[in-house]
Order: C-alpha cells, then structure tokens, then sequence
C-alpha cells in the first residue's frame, strides 16, 4: 500500500446518515446533481457546488493533509479545527512560548508564524481517466503485473498534467475498487502560518472524554492563512509572499440552525467501509480490537515518560493525541456495532444482495462467486497484514521509532533515486522530495533522544514474546537470546553512534547516492539495510495481494452498483 495518505473529495450527507434513504454516504462533487438536493432542503442550485472554472463553492475548501479547512476571506484566511492544526501549534511551541497551553494570536499579518509541516491543497478540477488507467492491463496478467502497469500509468498520467503549472499537484485515485478512476488537480500552497490557536482549555475542553461524542461542548477551531509567490504560484515559506486570493469563500451565517434544517458537509474525511463485504467487516472488526490495545500501549508510555517534563510533553503532543484520537475511534466504532447489531445488518445485506444474483442466470455467471472468493481471500489477507505491520511498525510514524523513523526514509530515498523518476516507487519521486526534505528539517520538534532510546527498547522487548518465526530476519539472532539486556545494548550502541540526530546529517545524507550512504558506516543506516532486505519482499508480494484483493472487490462493487444505481464510493 502507498504510504502517502489516500485523500480523496467527497461531500457528506450528514442528516441521512444511517438512515432509511437510499443516498446515504459520501459522494463525489459530479453526483451532487443526481441526489436531489432540493427536494432535501438544500436551498442553492447544486451545480454551484462545484464548477470547473474553480469559482464554485468547492474551491473554498482547503485539503490539509489530516483534515479540512476552508477559506474564509478573500485573504486567504483559513478556517480550520483545532485538532487539523495541532501539529502546527505544537512545532511552534517551547516551554518557554507554550502556545498549546496558552493559545497564540497573530494581531498582524507580520506576526503569523509558519505551521510547519503543512500545506494546503485548493482543488483546481478533476476528469474521469478510468479508460486510459485500465488501457494499461492487457490479456491475463499476473496480479503483481497488473499492480505495476496501473501503478506506472499512473504515473505517467499524473507527470503530464503537473506540467500544465508550477504549484499543480495531481494524484490519480482509484473510486469502487478500480470499477472507475479520476485524476484530481490541486493547486499546492506551501506557505502556511498560523493566525490564531486558542488555548488547551477552549480548543481541547472536555478533552478525550468528549472527543468524537456529539453533542460536544468545544471551541476546536483555528485560524491559518495561506501565502503565494508575488505573481501567485505556491511557494515555501518567504517574507515576500503575500496572503492567497481565493476563487471563492464561505461566508458564516449568523442567524444560527434550526431543528429540521439540511446539513450537509463538504471535505476531505479519511474513508468509509460502507461497501464492505461481511468477511471483510469481520476481520477489521478483529483488528480493531486488537489494535486498540497496542495504542493505548503505546500513549501509556509517552504520557509516562513526559510527565514531569513539560517540555517533552510538547515534543509528543501530536503523536499523543494521535493515538488517543484513534483509540477513542475504535472504541466508538467497536461499542457501536455491537449496539447498532452491524454484523447482523451485513448479513442480512449479503442475503439480499446473493438473492438478488440469483434472480439472473446472467448475474450469477459474472457476479455469483463475488462473495465467496472474498471470504476465502481475507484469511491469507489479514494473516499478511499482520506480518508486514511486525516490520513497519518498528520505523513507521505511528509506533515505530523516530530515529529509526528517519532512517528508514533516508535509506529508501537513496535507493530510489538510483532510478529513473518515472520508475521510482511513487512516494519516493522527484515530486515528492520536497515534502521529505521538510519533515526531515523539524523532525526534532516531535521526539527526545533519550525518549527515543527507551521506546526503542521497549519495542524491541515486547517482541522477544513472538515466535521466533513471527520475528523480523535482522533481529532473529538479538530475539533469540531472550535477555533484556541484550536489547539494551544494542539499542545503546545505536544511539551511541549514529549520527542520524544531527538534522544538518540527515540532509546531506539524503543527497549521497547509496554507496556514498553506505560508506558512513552508521549503525542505523545499516540496521534499516538489513531490514529493508525482507522489506522489499513483502512489498512485492503485498502489491500482488492488494491487486488481488482489488479485483476480487471490483466484481463486487460492479455488481453491487448494478444492483444499487446510485451508489456511494469508500474513500
């Protein structure tokens, strides 16, 4: 899977959602027309929502990274929540300036301060491309074949239309499991300050307790405003810029909602598994469980280890928050099945939609082994899932080590730049080495070394608990010991000697080529080789399982969308 964030548009019919109406979901700008709005209670044309000459109300909406903004003057005001700009609040952050704390205002356009990390993405438009995507496949191509013809004509639709500007920002989604697929263009806006945070007390009041619970009491807002070079391109951050001028933004009512009115949200939202089959929703079902408790592991520790340090609670504040976002999520999610009886209610839609197959000798042809071949495909699926996550989860944002962290993307950006650019895994191109160069600049706002040292033991000993077989290869040899001391030492000898701490190091390291990498002899870059050796397998064969799985379900989705007509996308 990539290891971008899968962002996609959709707008949210908040009111109909778990209802009896059939349009329930969310659904892209195209298939606002085809809703009837109006007849809901919306009380402006559709068509308006989203217009290609980017003057539509759609163009308002900021795509954040991890969430959604929206321009709220014609100065690129941004209007965003509290917990989307956390991240931002919390580099900008010292003991000494505590704007998490106490909040932060900028009275002036001179006294914003970059939200480093984050850019704003304004959709500029968007065109179906499923024909060109899919002319890529040709007769009866392996799994992993097929994988990489889209994967690479992807990438060749994606460069010729960055072409058309310099701040244009493409990617190509796939919508109903590779039934369609889109190509959507953003323009990227680089620059981004922060204007106002309000402090802990208002953005976060009720804190995790109140988080994803509704009605909720909290002032989760702040404001951003986004900067342009002086003849409009998105650049980086430069005292020259001058504030975004918008095509189009929300104006806020002040004559409050009413019982009844319609509401509907326009954003970019992380995904929905509506579409799912009963085996599938099963085995997430198990996994969030059981990811539930690795994440509360998890927040425990780095809420043990700042607790009388004020200034490393701000270190890890996202990432805290993070987890405690996701383990409040999965909470929710999990007591909500089990009260709303889902599992049930997706058996019974699985009754139907296999009676409504065998309706049709011709449906049952082309659609009556859909559900059978997912149910035995998700077994070996969710049995892989877990081996590739033993792996990534010791460099990975979420539960890996920062140190190792920064490794592991330094020792893959080397590697892919020995390719050609079109030829490099997505992430690591060309277009993308920017980003990587950024968080690579303030990746010390988001950890402690000594921190760091004691996570990455407690990793590691947790792990002498799994079967050898279950173990990453690099490590069977230290696994096999058993000895906690072991693991200190050479955990120790990492941190000891690596020169991965030093952000000037890390930068220059990014440009070596990978001899010259090698040639440093730091114990991290090593260790990241040595695991990048069984890393590279089980990416090769996790492309084949997930072009498996994708065509599996878009048996599935073209039939479900047969049975349903108008049917809402996972994102």
């Amino acid at each position: 899977m990539s290891l971008l964030k899968k962002l996609m548009f959709f707008m949210v019919i908040m009111g109909l959602f778990m209802s009896a109406y059939p349009d329930d979901g969310m659904w892209m700008p195209h298939q606002m027309t085809d809703l009837g709005l109006n007849d809901l209670g919306l009380q402006m044309n559709p068509s308006d929502l989203y217009k290609k000459d980017g003057t539509g109300l759609m163009s308002a909406v900021v795509h954040l990274g991890g969430g959604t903004g929206e321009f709220v003057s014609p100065k690129g005001l941004i209007l965003t929540n509290h917990h989307v700009a956390f991240g931002a609040i919390q580099r900008a952050a010292t003991k000494e300036q505590d704007y998490l704390e106490h909040g932060f205002l900028a009275r002036e356009l001179k006294d914003e301060i970059p939200a480093k990390g984050y850019i704003a993405d304004v959709l500029v438009g968007y065109e179906e491309v499923t024909g060109q995507v899919k002319s890529a496949v040709r007769g009866k191509m392996s799994s992993l074949a097929k994988y990489k013809a889209i994967e690479n004509k992807t990438k060749y639709i994606i460069a010729a239309a960055e072409r058309n500007g310099k701040d244009l920002h493409c990617i190509v989604k796939k919508m109903y499991s590779g039934n369609r697929y889109y190509l959507f263009k953003f323009k990227r806006l680089k620059d981004v300050r922060i204007v106002y945070a309000p402090p802990m007390a208002i953005g976060n009041f009720g804190g995790e307790e109140d988080n994803w619970m509704w009605p909720r009491h909290t002032g989760d807002f702040t404001f951003l405003r986004a900067y342009v070079s002086k003849d409009g391109v998105g650049e980086e951050y430069n005292e020259n810029n001058v504030p975004y001028a918008p095509k189009s933004i929300f104006k806020i009512s002040l004559e409050g909602v009413k019982d009844g009115d319609f509401t509907f949200v326009m954003g970019y939202p992380g995904r929905t598994y509506r579409n799912q089959t009963l085996s599938e929703l099963e085995a997430d079902v198990k996994q969030l469980g059981e990811r539930k408790v690795l994440l509360e592991e998890l927040v425990a520790f780095f809420e043990d280890a700042g607790k009388n340090d004020r200034a490393i609670q701000i270190k890890y504040a996202g990432k805290v928050k993070g987890l405690w976002n996701s383990i409040k999520n999965r909470k929710g999610k999990l007591e909500g099945m089990t009260s709303a009886d889902i599992i049930a209610k997706k058996a019974k839609q699985m009754e139907e939609f296999t009676a409504w197959i065998d309706q049709s000798p011709d449906r049952q042809k082309k659609y009556g082994a859909a559900l059978a071949n997912i149910d035995a495909f998700m077994g070996k699926y969710t049995a892989f899932q877990e081996t590739t996550f033993r792996l990534s989860s010791l460099f990975n944002y979420f539960s890996g080590s920062a140190v190792l962290g920064n490794g592991y993307i330094i020792f893959r950006t080397v590697s892919e730049r020995q390719k050609p650019d079109i030829k490099r895994d997505p992430d690591f191109q060309q277009r993308n080495i920017p980003m990587i160069t950024m968080r690579q600049k303030i990746a010390e706002r988001g950890y402690h070394p000594d921190v760091d040292r004691a996570y990455a033991k407690f990793q590691l000993k947790k792990m002498m608990a799994l079967p050898v077989g279950d173990v990453p290869v690099a490590l069977k040899d230290l696994m096999a010991k058993k000895s906690p001391d072991a693991i200190d030492a050479f955990v120790d000898n990492l941190y000891d000697n690596t020169k991965l701490m030093d952000p000037e190091v890390r930068l220059k390291m990014l440009k070596m080529n990978l001899n010259q990498l090698m040639a440093q002899r730091d114990p991290v870059i090593e260790l990241i080789a040595a695991f990048e050796k069984e890393a590279k397998v089980l990416r090769e064969k996790s492309k084949a399982m997930d072009q498996e799985y994708s065509d599996l379900k878009e048996v599935y989705l073209a039939a479900l969308m047969e049975m349903r007509g108008n049917l809402a996308p996972d994102a």
